[in-house]
């Protein structure tokens, strides 16, 4: 049997005007001007041959028509929306990490094209927080955390990534008068309180007594409360930072930052990737876990001077 229908656009024009009780919150929902919806109602309402509102001047009622008829078509879109949804794929949760802020701007943010090109179908979320998310309450599959050892994490399985040496670094600039430690007392020291707040990272004091410099006093002190901030204002030339290797090595490739003095410490804490013991990695974040396993092994590998 044939079917004897109005144009399609026009319905929907008419049922969200009536069930917003607007012509303008219409026209937002289906993403056209006020005067398109009235346009597409007027053609409903010529095609018909009744009227479905009554119109004021700035709001309009349905008429007795129009309220026959808005609860078969209202029921049938639902109906129709139902069934695509019923066809269309199920989008699936990207893999989700919790990451350290500057871990995530410095090192695994640059990387993340690699993976991108060979997983090119695998949704990826980054959630940079300072903050330790419990794996098995929130719906994030893994995490990076900067902890002394596995054991450090006893509700998560945790395998090492590496741990960072710790050194001075500076602009190109400033380097050309820093011949000794003992030149920092003249000059201003870049402090990142993240590090020192987090407990178990070496400070500035552990590493002036590592450089034989432990009652140094420096000229002054610029502090920050995130190491990208610290390392930026390094790199314009604002004083000396004390860097973790991971952080630094494309400023370094660049010559943005350089290394004064030959003295490295470790940092005290490695970088782990951590996974919950009780929830098993879905297929793509294991990709995932894979490839990031391997990453850092290669850059561990790779860069000695920088991290072990």
């Amino acid at each position: 049997m044939k079917r004897r229908l109005p144009s399609l656009n026009a319905l929907r024009a008419f049922e969200a005007a009536a069930r917003h009780g607007s012509f303008v919150e219409a026209a937002e929902e289906l993403a056209v001007t006020p005067a398109a919806v009235s346009h597409q109602i007027k053609g409903l309402e010529e095609a018909l041959g009744v009227s479905m509102f009554i119109r004021h001047h700035r709001a309009v009622e349905l008429t007795a028509a129009g309220r026959r008829l808005l609860p078969g078509l209202s029921d049938a879109f639902d109906r129709i929306a139902r069934a695509v949804e019923g066809v269309r794929p199920a989008r699936e949760a990207p893999v989700t990490i919790t990451v350290p802020p500057a871990f995530a701007a410095k090192w695994l943010a640059p990387r993340l094209e690699g993976f991108m090109a060979q997983y090119p179908d695998v949704p990826i979320r980054v959630q940079a927080e300072a903050a330790v998310i419990d794996l098995d309450m929130a719906e994030i599959d893994l995490g990076v955390r900067t902890i002394t050892a596995p054991e450090a994490a006893p509700e998560n399985k945790a395998e090492r990534l590496f741990e960072d040496w710790v050194f001075p670094v500076c602009g190109p600039l400033l380097r050309m008068v820093l011949k000794a430690p003992a030149n920092l007392s003249m000059q201003t020291v870049i402090v990142d309180e993240l590090s020192e707040t987090q407990g178990g990272y070496v400070s500035w004091p552990h590493w002036l007594e590592a450089a034989g410099a432990a009652t140094l006093k420096p000229a002054k002190e610029l502090r920050f409360s995130h190491s990208t901030l610290a390392l930026d204002a390094a790199a314009r030339g604002q004083g000396v930072a004390l860097a973790r290797g991971s952080l630094v090595l494309n400023e370094m490739r660049s010559g943005a930052l350089v290394r004064p003095f030959d003295t490295a410490i470790p940092a005290g804490k490695s970088y782990h990737l951590v996974r919950s013991r009780t929830n098993p990695l879905r297929p793509k974040a294991q990709l995932f876990y894979d490839w990031l396993i391997s990453e850092a092994t290669t850059f561990r590998d790779e860069n000695p001077k920088l991290v072990r």
